[in-house]
């Protein structure tokens, strides 16, 4: 069973993929066969409307990186409550039992403070449900794989934009000797 960080990973592995075949000779002859055939425009248009919608994906996956790191600190910062809650409660059941060794008149100490505090135990294993949980939820964003997923992302921009570029004008770059056998 795939987790949400393989993926992640495997997307940033298949965008990474389709930037080296970007980069074959086959993938840069693109500028000047659509130079030849009058088609630059096209091409531009292409590549701009593929542009836009990988900076909304990466713009994605950055709020998401930075929501899951936001997550993470406060899942951090409430993690300890559960054991602070589960102390308190051991506090007060202790200083019952030590009030009732005193035998002073205070009725049936133990077994209230005893009450309360395993009331007390039971919303520090709430807190703790909780907090796993919330622990649970973070991991399942897979914060560790987001950031290779934006870089990976942001290559393949950069490479498609590079298609662009004019196309050479040496004769020894000519799109026919540099395309797919079989498709000139």
């Amino acid at each position: 069973m795939s987790t949400t960080a393989d993926v992640v990973r495997d997307v940033g592995d298949l965008v990474k993929e389709l930037k080296a075949l970007l980069e074959t000779k086959t993938a840069q002859a693109v500028p000047q066969i659509a130079a030849d055939l009058g088609a630059q425009e096209q091409l531009h248009q292409g590549i701009d409307a593929l542009k836009v919608l990988l900076d909304k994906i990466i713009e994605w996956v950055d709020v998401l990186r930075h929501s899951v790191v936001d997550a993470d600190a406060l899942v951090a910062l409430v993690g300890f409550l559960p054991g602070l809650v589960a102390t308190v409660g051991d506090v007060i059941k202790e200083s019952g039992d030590a009030l009732a060794e005193l035998g002073l008149d205070l009725g049936d100490v133990a077994a209230t403070t005893g009450a309360i505090s395993g009331h007390i135990g039971k919303v520090s294993d709430v807190l703790e449900v909780g907090a796993d949980a919330a622990e649970a939820a973070v991991q399942l964003a897979a914060p560790e794989e987001l950031p290779g997923l934006a870089k990976s992302l942001t290559g393949f921009r950069t490479t498609l934009l590079e298609l662009k570029k004019p196309p050479t004008t040496d004769p020894s770059q000519d799109a026919t000797k540099t395309a797919v056998p079989g498709l000139t």
